[in-house]
This record gives C-alpha cells, sequence and structure tokens, in this order.
C-alpha cells in the first residue's frame, strides 16, 4: 500500500479504487496485500470489494458502500451483515 500510495497520493487521500487495485498488482505484483482504505468501522470514502471479508459481504448486500460513500449505514452492516462489533 505505500508503494502504492506513494505513486499516486490520490488512492490513500481521497478514494482507494480499481486505479489503485489495479496500481497495486503493477507495483508490488500478484500477492500484494493493499488492505482496506480504511476501517470499516469508520465512514469514510468507498471500500475495494475484496479489501476484507467483511466489506465483501456489505457491498454484496449494498453495493452502495463500494461505489459511492462508506456511511454509517455501512459502518452499521458491519454488524447486521458480518455479526462483528466496532468499537
Amino acid at each position: 500500500m505505500t508503494q502504492v500510495c506513494g505513486s499516486d497520493p490520490y488512492c490513500c487521500t481521497t478514494s482507494w479504487d480499481g486505479v489503485c487495485v489495479g496500481e497495486a498488482d503493477t507495483l508490488c505484483g500478484a500477492g500484494c496485500s493493499v488492505g482496506c482504505a480504511h476501517d470499516k468501522c469508520i465512514e469514510g470514502s468507498a471500500l475495494t470489494i475484496g479489501c476484507d471479508p467483511c466489506v465483501t459481504d456489505i457491498c454484496a448486500a449494498d453495493p452502495f458502500c463500494c461505489n459511492t460513500l462508506w456511511d454509517s449505514a455501512c459502518v452499521n452492516a458491519v454488524f447486521f451483515v458480518c455479526l462483528e462489533f466496532c468499537p
């Protein structure tokens, strides 16, 4: 992730989008583990499907969370979809 953010700050300051995922593959290879742009328990930019199993499940139920914005409904879904607790 550090390599991608250094190459393309947009990925870490604005949104981790499909371009950032592609850059991760190019810069760190197929084995690169980039994680989510931010914690799933915090509102912020849209998260990327596949960055966390729970995020993937939430985005399957509510695509808005990965296409537009990770809002309070997405954070609430961490419990209701994944049965995980946010602090």
